[in-house]
């Protein structure tokens, strides 16, 4: 009776929390008498018999089985398999491991909504498998072939191979070009503009050959000079050596110029 009781109140429990996600609009639920992978299976087990009348045949896409752990001719997935595929347990992250080992390492959830992705993403975390790309196909609310155009573009970016051709059929080599297989890092590769240089005696200037100093001249009349320069941390990139508080500022004494005139 208390086993009842206690059923009763868990069923209740769950019937709430599933009217309330529904609520939300959240999901959906199958509603079913008996629990997959569990004892209960076994009481439907002659209905499934019914089945042995559909003749499963070969496949041209190979088949990996999460019932046997081993790839398998899909001509041996008789009513017997589906049986023993909703009654034993599922051998999903032992299916992914192997699956690692034989070097795969994008895997494509095929479904109305993703829900296995991130227990692809753990298993390959735990074999330290190093990248792997993971991705499904369509979404909940977004099941028409704008997603599955975005979710094979997702998967191009991260460098899962993608057969276009098949999409855009004959396209004139002249109107299609190979799209970059990275996300965009929104990085300008522009040249950076360098330092003007010229010939300046032509108008009376030598040059100083100073570090700092860029041309000079002598000062009629008198016994100075007049120096002439542009500073700037594109000129002369040195200067960010000479910090103080995270500003660049000028050297009392900057190399060589020792023996310069002031």
């Amino acid at each position: 009776m208390g086993r009842c009781r206690w059923w009763w109140l868990v069923s209740w429990g769950v019937g709430e929390l599933v009217g309330s996600v529904r609520a939300w609009g959240a999901g959906a639920v199958v509603d079913v008498d008996y629990a997959s992978h569990t004892v209960q299976v076994e009481a439907i087990e002659g209905s499934w018999r019914s089945l042995s009348r559909v003749r499963p045949v070969s496949s041209g896409i190979p088949f990996f089985s999460t019932v046997e752990g081993e790839w398998l001719d899909t001509a041996e997935l008789d009513a017997g398999y589906w049986y023993r595929n909703l009654r034993s347990t599922v051998r999903f992250a032992p299916a992914i491991e192997r699956l690692l080992e034989e070097g795969f390492r994008a895997f494509v959830e095929v479904s109305a909504h993703p829900v296995l992705t991130m227990s692809i993403e753990a298993a390959a975390e735990q074999a330290d498998a190093g990248p792997v790309v993971v991705t499904g196909t369509l979404r909940r609310g977004e099941g028409g072939m704008r997603r599955v155009l975005t979710s094979l573009a997702e998967a191009y970016v991260r460098g899962v191979t993608v057969d276009w051709s098949a999409l855009l059929g004959d396209v004139p080599a002249h109107t299609a070009c190979d799209l970059p297989t990275y996300a965009f890092q929104r990085q300008h590769y522009w040249l950076k503009r360098g330092p003007r240089t010229g010939e300046v005696t032509a108008i009376g200037l030598a040059g100083a050959q100073h570090p700092l100093l860029g041309a000079w001249v002598e000062l009629p009349d008198t016994d100075g000079a007049l120096f002439t320069s542009r500073l700037s941390l594109s000129t002369h990139p040195w200067l960010a050596d000479h910090t103080v508080a995270g500003m660049a500022v000028l050297p009392d004494r900057p190399c060589g110029a020792g023996g310069a005139r002031r």
